[in-house]
């Protein structure tokens, strides 16, 4: 099993409670070789943000403040060459099993 680190939105200067903030999002690389293996990590990091990122609802609102999405939408982005590297590698890694065949 790997872990990825989703850091929560370190830019966000208005917002400095949140700049502290991760959650680890596990995965297997075997599972990375399917579309629905990836789409299921991507669902895994965009949880892993919103915990990060924490609940910080306008008041008398459903939504989430601006500052909360924009938190969540930088810490999503951080996470991205995380999820591409780890996608890569887990598709090589399928590459060469199937030529060992």
């Amino acid at each position: 099993m790997k872990i990825l680190l989703i850091a929560a939105a370190l830019a966000v200067p208005a917002v400095p409670a949140f700049a502290q903030n991760s959650v680890k999002v596990s995965y297997r690389s075997g599972e990375l070789a399917t579309a629905t293996g990836r789409a299921a990590l991507h669902r895994r990091v965009n949880h892993a943000a919103a915990r990060a990122c924490g609940d910080d609802r306008v008041p008398g609102s459903i939504l989430p403040s601006r500052a909360v999405r924009a938190c969540h939408k930088i810490a999503v982005e951080a996470a991205r060459p995380q999820v591409d590297r780890a996608i890569a590698l887990a598709n090589r890694g399928a590459e060469v099993a199937s030529r060992n065949r």
